[in-house]
């Protein structure tokens, strides 16, 4: 849009689209201002709230599809789109109504981001590609259509650093939008007022780590400045200058397992239903929204690598045993009411070594029970883990103690399958020393259990064959 725009990075899924003719939207006219909206991963349904507070509901998309706006039919109004990243297209609507996409084209490659706006000022949004893995844009300024792909990109440049996240607004009320990048570790914002390489030209700190950072034209004055989305509360925080400095607006407005949108989003009928709240105790074999969010949380916190799918399996509870075990918490596999807060502020490990000269390495903390995978110098997942449990037992020479070994060494070879031994089953192992190696093992309990090995479940080693490589540092220690 050409004044307003929210972007969104972690995935989340919606139902399918119903058939339904919507209402004619009202166009934008001087002075209108931004509003907010969330989408609900686990009914599919998109709440779009207005300046009175007054809330409509709609559903659009399927699982798996990452929500955003922007205006599409050049009429003021921004509207839905999504990209689905298990077809690799976008899809659009041109009203803020149930109904199907109006417009649809091919997108970008797995993992890239929707960043939509009116980059060239004609009044028109369009949807370029932020590239996380390489903090590239790729600003197209045509929209595509007719399952066809999107073309040349006409501007293309690297800004900020991997693990940045993407937002577009008008910051300079020029008439343009430009891109700019949220920090989630520091709450950094940074800007430039034109698109392609170099320094931002305005940079600044906003919101709390975990915070959904986006922007908007909140008070009609053409300048679009920042907004946060904070699930741990389900608040939003709306600030007026993109400088330092409080809110000046915040309001509770849904769950923390939704994700935000922003715009204009022109004449709302309202009279919808309020998104739904969560909180408070959960338990093994519990499901819905509440499940839901827990598990977008833990998601983002680099805790939870399955579906987000509301009930809480085995894929939930060892996610859950990884935070306990990582905060020092009591190893339980149900999640208490006292955890939601401080899973919100949760931050990463607080002894996780300093190792500058080794942006790629994987770390394993036998005390705590659980490893972590750092990649390009970020924390991208914590895992839960068992480890030699001290025992003796019946070697090939002897008897034996069930120690894993602590030291700095490197991954050697890995299996792409189950290996047989004499002392049970490993799956996809990745060895580190001698016969012992990280693998994937159907029992990984609370307390160590392994006769050396380190234990993954079996999700979490299918997850990090890909990503780790013969010669990446794995440091084990207590």
């Amino acid at each position: 849009m050409k004044r307003l725009l929210t972007v969104t990075t972690a995935v989340l899924g919606m139902v399918a689209a119903l058939a339904a003719l919507p209402a004619a939207p009202a166009l934008a006219a001087p002075g209108d201002a931004g509003t907010v909206g969330l989408v609900d991963p686990t009914q599919g349904r998109w709440y779009l709230r207005d300046a009175s507070g007054a809330t409509t509901t709609f559903f659009f998309g399927n699982p798996g599809d990452v929500p955003f706006v922007g205006d599409w039919d050049c009429d003021g109004v921004d509207t839905p789109g999504l990209y689905r990243q298990s077809d690799g297209f976008v899809y659009l609507r041109n009203a803020n109504a149930v109904g199907v996409a109006d417009r649809e084209f091919f997108f970008g490659n797995p993992g890239d981001v929707p960043v939509a706006g009116d980059f060239d000022g004609d009044g028109c949004d369009t949807v370029s590609i932020y590239r996380p893995s390489l903090a590239r844009f790729y600003v197209i300024n045509t929209l595509g259509d007719g399952n066809a792909g999107l073309g040349a990109a006409e501007h293309e440049f690297t800004f900020g650093d991997v693990g940045d996240q993407p937002l577009v607004g008008d910051f300079d009320a020029d008439g343009k939008d430009e891109v700019a990048l949220h920090r989630p570790s520091t709450g950094l914002v940074f800007y430039k007022n034109t698109l392609g390489f170099g320094h931002a030209d305005v940079s600044f700190t906003f919101g709390d780590p975990g915070d959904h950072v986006f922007a908007a034209d909140w008070d009609g004055d053409g300048e679009a400045t920042v907004g946060a989305f904070r699930p741990g509360r389900a608040e939003f925080l709306l600030r007026e200058a993109n400088a330092a400095g409080p809110a000046d607006r915040v309001f509770a407005f849904g769950g923390g397992f939704m994700l935000p949108v922003a715009g204009f989003f022109g004449q709302l009928p309202g009279g919808g239903a309020e998104p739904p709240t969560g909180g408070g105790a959960l338990a093994r074999g519990d499901s819905g929204q509440r499940v839901a969010q827990l598990q977008q949380l833990l998601t983002e916190k680099g805790l939870y690598r399955g579906v987000i799918d509301g009930q809480y399996g085995a894929h939930t509870q060892q996610a859950v045993m990884a935070f306990h075990k990582v905060n020092r918490l009591p190893r339980e596999w149900d999640w208490r009411a006292s955890d939601w807060d401080r899973l919100a502020s949760y931050t990463g490990p607080d002894n996780l070594p300093s190792r500058p000269g080794e942006p790629d390495r994987f770390e394993i903390d036998i005390t705590r029970q659980v490893a972590h995978l750092v990649k390009g110098g970020k924390l991208i997942a914590t895992f839960p883990i068992a480890s030699g449990n001290g025992e003796l037992f019946q070697g090939r020479s002897g008897l034996v103690r069930a120690r894993t070994p602590r030291g700095d060494y490197r991954f050697q070879r890995s299996i792409d399958g189950m290996r047989i031994s004499y002392l049970g089953q490993l799956w996809r192992p990745w060895y580190f020393v001698g016969g012992y190696a990280i693998h994937g093992s159907p029992s990984v309990p609370a307390a160590p259990a392994s006769h050396g090995c380190v234990r993954l479940t079996m999700w979490d080693a299918n997850w990090v064959f890909g990503k780790v490589y013969v010669g990446m540092p794995i440091h084990v220690w207590d």
